[in-house]
């Protein structure tokens, strides 16, 4: 039986008897001889060494801060919510793969939950009050040093601001070169990639000859070729293939690195995960919920394939290798991925159902959330009426969540939300449902929520995203400008934002 796909196996036998001791000989991927295999790739040497994350809380949200060792320092602060701990470890080691000017000392990621229209004045009232480092000692200007990357998830808008030095360095006052940087996130984030996504402005920033379709030059294979005189276009195909064949390898290794730390752990659990999925019993595990959880859970067995396709790479097996099972390493991260997601949201649903108090009040609050943004979005006071009266129904239920007749109750006044918030949406944003694409997130998704999909409920907070998606890419299709003001006429630092 092959080493990788062993557990799988046993899982697909008895969806539990095997053994995954083959697992355990497999390392990660930052070993000396993963750096030696990296380094010849012409990466930046990431690995070589590995900065210890510090955490502090910023208005509530933990900023995760990787101090510079052989490149610039990386700060993670996700007032949105939106990126797991996965998402901002790639934060940190793909920057550190960009080959950033000198100047650029630190890159500061930030996303906002909700934000103004005008995102830069979003991003300056923060820094001021939470983030003073990052401006200028007068705080007219950001600080030298540092390259800003922000997302806005409410309305929909995505900038990137920077130091004079940095903005000299990639010149982001250029109106032309600042929209390049910009709208190299957009692709990503609307596909839901937000780490990629602000990871690829950071690419865009390094390279001054960057292209929306990724096929870029590095400045200093640029500057290289320039020093060298003619290049013809053979010469430039070859730097352009040995850019993409690198940043393959790297997403290929680190894909290994996930599968063999999660993928035999999640098919050891898989007959307690189905057993649990099956136990459940509310009006919220219907038939759709068990369809997708059958669904998820056949395609997690189908990797078996996969897995033996793949059993032979350790972390010491070539570039190439990596390269050739590129594909199949990634179909396995997702599938895990989803897996892995299905099975948190399944135990929250069984949390709720055995009387897990702190779970039914992080519920309620979920809804009371969306509640309270539909009421504030509410074009006239009958709807604000009737979503008041839910968030008092809410509030009361959350005093008695060990009630015995707390799903009962919780399921009622959900579906009085569903009302009002169908109706509202009908009136206000018709249209938005009308795109294929818009669909509840299903139960290997991480903005599944309890009630998801059950008689086609959508939550407002879905519905309110979707909306203001469509209106930035109505927006983005009639004119690409970047917003560069701000609401502070004392501050003129230089970068922009724009709807995504």
């Amino acid at each position: 039986m092959s080493r990788l796909a062993a557990p799988l196996c046993a899982a697909a036998l008895t969806l539990l008897i095997g053994s995954l001791g083959a697992m355990t000989h497999i390392t990660p991927i930052d070993t000396p001889a993963a750096q030696a295999e990296s380094a010849s790739t012409g990466s930046p040497a990431v690995s070589a060494a590995q900065e210890t994350m510090s955490t502090t809380d910023i208005d509530g949200t933990s900023l995760s801060t990787w101090p510079g060792a052989q490149g610039p320092t990386v700060t993670v602060w996700d007032g949105a919510g939106k990126l797991s701990d996965t998402d901002k470890e790639s934060l940190h080691q793909n920057t550190l793969k960009v080959a950033v000017p000198s100047v650029v000392t630190s890159v500061d990621y930030l996303t906002f939950a909700t934000n103004d229209e005008n995102l830069n004045d979003t991003v300056l009232n923060h820094l001021k009050q939470h983030r003073p480092d990052l401006l200028s000692p007068d705080q007219t200007k950001y600080a030298d040093g540092h390259l800003i990357v922000a997302v806005g998830f409410d309305p929909r808008q995505n900038g990137v601001f920077g130091g004079e030095d940095v903005v000299k360095s990639i010149d982001l006052r250029k109106q032309e070169r600042l929209e390049t940087i910009v709208d190299a996130a957009k692709p990503g984030l609307r596909k839901g990639h937000y780490a990629d996504g602000m990871v690829e402005s950071v690419v865009a920033a390094a390279d001054p000859n960057y292209k929306a379709s990724g096929n870029t030059i590095s400045p200093g294979l640029a500057a290289g070729l320039a020093a060298g005189g003619a290049v013809t276009v053979a010469g430039i195909g070859a730097v352009i293939a040995a850019s993409m064949t690198s940043r393959r390898t790297n997403q290929a290794r680190a894909n290994f690195d996930t599968v063999s730390r999660e993928y035999g752990r999640v098919a050891a659990d898989l007959e307690a995960i189905d057993v649990r999925a099956h136990s459940l019993t509310s009006s919220f595990a219907n038939d759709e919920l068990r369809r997708q959880w059958e669904d998820v859970k056949q395609r997690f067995l189908q990797l078996h394939t996969t897995m033996n396709s793949i059993d032979h790479l350790t972390v010491d097996s070539p570039n190439k290798e990596f390269r050739r099972h590129h594909a199949a390493l990634a179909t396995a991260v997702e599938e895990t991925t989803k897996m892995s997601q299905a099975e948190e949201n399944i135990n929250l649903l069984h949390d709720l159902e055995n009387g897990n108090e702190e779970a039914r009040r992080s519920q309620l609050q979920r809804l009371r959330e969306d509640a309270l943004k539909a009421k504030l979005d509410a074009p006239d006071d009958r709807y604000a009426a009737e979503y008041d009266s839910i968030m008092t129904r809410i509030d009361a239920l959350a005093h008695n969540a060990a009630s015995p007749t707390f799903m009962d109750e919780f399921t009622t006044i959900l579906s009085d939300y569903q009302i009002v918030t169908k109706n509202m949406q009908e009136n206000t944003m018709p249209e938005v449902l009308d795109k294929d694409d818009r669909v509840a997130p299903r139960i290997d998704s991480r903005d599944w929520n309890v009630g998801l999909g059950r008689n086609d409920f959508v939550p407002y907070l879905i519905l309110s995203s979707w909306h203001s998606n469509d209106v930035a890419a109505a927006q983005s299709s009639s004119s690409s400008s970047v917003n560069t003001s701000y609401s502070s006429t004392s501050f003129s630092g230089a970068g922009g934002s724009s709807g995504w």
